[in-house]
């Protein structure tokens, strides 16, 4: 049997992955923690704007397209209004003067952002970052610049940051419905996964055509439609814990549009006295930057009605098929 594709760490913890969340806390949190000390000029105020940053991030990953740098998003989340008056701790930084302009000078020195980063980063225009960072450079000065990249070095992140972190993560689903199902909830997922099960969960479901046990990083392929226009979805599951959870990322490409709307979605598996709460969850949408990005919102915002009433009508017809299928199982194996 050939071994599905390897999922990546960003887009798990965009399906709610907070194992491989932890792991980019691991590769990114050095670079907040001392692009957060350059910023605010003090260790304990750095790590409170880190764990703040990763919460927040947490919170919008699912609306991260996978067109967008991660470490512009992540670094958005920095805020300058944390950043005090002076900066004692940092002597080099001090001579950078209003809030946002020690932000520029932050990502620029400590994260060794390019312009266009940083415009990314902080919501700016590009020659409006250049003209701050020929500013920021004739305050501090070449020496001044190099003194504060090394002592940043010097500082990482600590484990007992991402502990804050992790208490913190709250997600909120686009939309949500439920639907109460007869049967245990591992029983459930042990259905949920059988590709006979998945024309009832993934659009477009006729045409999909799955091979072998449902599991992470398997990909399904097969045509759609989103606002009128014909679609090519591309779907990959992304979560898949066992009597807990399925996640899956489709990725909507409407013909003659170069970018794909990417829908996050998940089943979410609660036991229930009398059997299992079933809940569908649109966790998030992601669109690509730039124009094309604009046509397809508004794409989405014309489906978004239909899709609303396909999510209940598809949930319903779930939760039917997998107490029928469970019951002919059951009468299989007597």
């Amino acid at each position: 049997m050939v071994a599905e594709p390897a999922v990546d760490l960003l887009e798990r913890a965009k399906s709610g992955d907070v194992e491989a969340f932890q792991s980019l806390f691991d590769i990114w949190g050095d670079l907040m923690t001392k692009t957060a000390w350059v910023l605010t000029g003090d260790r304990v105020q750095a790590e409170r704007a880190v764990a703040d940053a990763f919460a927040a991030a947490w919170a919008a990953l699912p609306s991260l397209h996978s067109r967008r740098p991660f470490r512009s998003f992540l670094l958005s989340f920095l805020d300058p209004e944390q950043a005090p008056a002076a900066l004692p701790e940092a002597p080099t930084a001090a001579a950078i003067g209003a809030s946002g302009d020690r932000r520029i000078g932050a990502l620029r020195y400590a994260a060794g952002m390019t312009a266009g980063e940083i415009a990314a980063a902080t919501g700016s225009r590009v020659p409006g970052v250049l003209r701050a960072i020929r500013a920021l450079a004739k305050q501090v000065g070449p020496d001044g610049a190099r003194s504060l990249a090394v002592e940043a070095k010097g500082i990482e992140a600590s484990d007992p940051v991402f502990d804050a972190i992790e208490a913190r993560l709250r997600r909120a689903p686009v939309h949500e419905r439920g639907r109460r199902i007869r049967m245990a909830p591992a029983e459930a997922f042990e259905v949920l996964v059988d590709p006979a099960s998945v024309a009832t969960w993934v659009s477009g479901p006729r045409r999909l055509r799955p091979s072998g046990r449902l599991r992470l990083g398997t990909r399904l392929t097969g045509p759609g439609r989103l606002g009128g226009r014909r679609t090519r979805d591309e779907t990959v599951v992304t979560l898949a814990l066992a009597g807990e959870a399925l996640a899956w990322t489709t990725g909507s490409r409407p013909r003659f549009l170069p970018g794909a709307i990417e829908f996050r979605w998940s089943l979410r598996l609660e036991s229930a006295p009398d059997g299992t709460d079933l809940v569908h969850r649109l966790d998030g949408v992601a669109f690509p930057p730039g124009p094309v990005g604009i046509a397809l919102r508004r794409s989405f915002r014309k489906a978004e009605p239909e899709l609303l009433r396909d999510m209940q009508r598809g949930l319903e017809t779930l939760g039917t098929a997998l107490e029928g299928r469970a019951q002919r199982l059951r009468h299989r194996d007597l």
